[in-house]
């Protein structure tokens, strides 16, 4: 039998994030894996040479907590997932920071 004992679920908060968050809780409870649950605020891109780069400072205000806080209304009650997910906010390109 596989061990699972990590679940990362990157969200978006569209319908498809909310299903596939409904999916890691019913693998956080049957395997008892440690879940983070995962949004990443895009940056926009700044052009230095040939290749866009993403930068931090190019993102309009990023607000942490205001995306914490709808990130939180999201998820709802976490009660069905054991342990309780980690909800964690960041900003950057989302394919890289998700990777990472």
């Amino acid at each position: 039998m596989i061990q699972i004992r990590r679940i990362l679920c990157p969200v978006d908060f569209s319908p498809f994030a909310r299903r596939a968050l409904d999916h890691a809780a019913v693998l956080s409870r049957w395997y008892e894996a440690e879940t983070t649950v995962l949004h990443v605020s895009p940056t926009m891109p700044a052009v230095f040479g040939l290749e866009p780069m993403m930068t931090e400072a190019a993102l309009a205000p990023f607000d942490r907590e205001g995306l914490g806080r709808e990130l939180l209304t999201f998820v709802g009650d976490t009660s069905e997932m054991k342990p309780t997910p980690q909800l964690v906010v960041k900003a950057g390109s989302p394919v890289r920071t998700i990777l990472e």
